[in-house]
């Protein structure tokens, strides 16, 4: 299986599943003399409390010598936090392969359960969703995020629920390490960022953004770079958007938004170039890649597509001119179908894209209305026997 990357910055998306390369043995006679570089012993691991190097003790053959067996025994016993970090690192080792990971996000994951493990911030939890969450975190770290449900896929017995509650308790543990070194050198939390590049589950939040799933969900739609970097875009704005003010869009998974953006933008490049442009896919296939279901994400783009189609919202004027968007709205309903986008509410949904924020009524009506609610509440609190909660 070859290695999935980006050709314009570098970055290892996916890699090899099999290790390809030569391992290091001889296979020679054991009674002949000379070094056997099979025998060298395996490299040191700094998440071992000893490294991994340690002496052991044989037992003699035949079943002679208990004494030195029992010994053997004993001196092999490995303490709680070797047994636990064998056993972590097996697992994470394989749900990693399972979800086509990198060596750096699994090496990053171990960190982060080892951490976890000797600050017993997770005591109690399960392992799995301790695996899996350190596992989120590490992925998201490295910049290869995977979401929850795509995680749930490897590990059955783990639950998005799970995750989360163990994801919340790493971020906790690391912002209280953050906390605790500001404090040491006399810095707020805010300075501690640039103290502890490592960890920016602490301070900058790690939840997985939509910006962080479509150039992967792209990829796999075999989208053009330059297409695939217009979605990048307008993901970004759809993100500050929604921080800047209420969108409809905000409360859904971040998959969800992202196959959303994704198929709004291909149907903004198929109005540009309907000549040379990739065919449109269907939702369908969108859901195939997202992992939900084709009338989420129908529901999903309809809720961006008045934001969409007005220029300056979401889309740049060097994405897209303002003819362009304007007939954004026809195509949607055309390739949607009967049924899908009708006129009524997509007036309706372009009043509320253009709308400003709401603040309090000011009009005649409402403004009388709320001065008669407050007389009547503040005459119910001064009224004896009345409650006034």
């Amino acid at each position: 299986m070859d290695t999935l990357y980006a050709p314009a910055c570098g970055l290892v998306a996916e890699a090899h599943i099999i290790d390809e390369r030569s391992e290091w043995r001889t296979f020679g006679d054991k009674e002949k003399e000379g070094d056997d570089p099979s025998r060298v012993g395996g490299a040191s691991n700094p998440l071992m409390n000893d490294g991994g190097l340690t002496t052991g003790i044989g037992k003699l053959p035949g079943g002679a010598g208990g004494q030195y067996n029992s010994l053997s025994r004993l001196h092999n016993r490995q303490n709680v936090s070797d047994r636990a970090m064998q056993t972590a690192s097996r697992e994470v080792s394989g749900t990693c392969e399972r979800l086509r990971m990198t060596d750096a996000v699994r090496n990053s994951a171990l960190e982060t359960y080892k951490d976890v493990h000797d600050a017993k911030a997770l005591k109690g939890r399960a392992l799995k969703a301790v695996y899996a969450a350190c596992i989120f975190v590490a992925g998201k770290r490295e910049g290869t995020p995977r979401t929850f449900k795509e995680i749930c896929a490897v590990m059955p017995d783990v639950s998005k629920v799970d995750i989360g509650r163990c994801f919340t308790a790493i971020d906790r543990m690391y912002k209280k390490q953050l906390q605790w070194k500001a404090v040491q050198q006399g810095k707020d939390l805010a300075g501690a960022v640039a103290l502890e590049g490592a960890r920016p589950a602490a301070t900058a939040g790690m939840a997985t953004a939509a910006t962080d799933l479509i150039k992967r969900f792209m990829s796999r739609l075999g989208v053009d770079t330059k297409v695939s970097l217009m979605a990048h875009r307008v993901g970004l704005k759809a993100a500050e958007l929604a921080a800047a003010e209420a969108v409809p869009w905000a409360s859904r998974d971040p998959a969800t938004q992202a196959c959303a953006l994704i198929y709004g933008v291909l149907l903004i490049n198929k109005l540009r170039f309907p000549d040379t442009a990739d065919e449109l896919p269907d939702f369908q296939r969108l859901a195939d890649v997202g992992g939900m279901a084709p009338t989420t994400i129908r529901d999903g783009f309809r809720q961006m597509l008045p934001y969409l189609s007005t220029p300056g919202k979401l889309v740049a004027e060097r994405d897209a001119s303002a003819d362009i968007l304007a007939r954004l709205d026809d195509a949607a309903a055309e390739s949607m179908g009967p049924g899908g986008w009708d006129a009524k509410a997509r007036k309706k949904a372009a009043a509320k894209a253009v709308r400003p924020a709401a603040g309090v009524a000011s009009s005649g009506a409402g403004a009388a209305g709320f001065a008669r609610g407050a007389q009547l509440c503040q005459s119910a609190q001064s009224t004896p026997g009345v409650p006034s909660g």
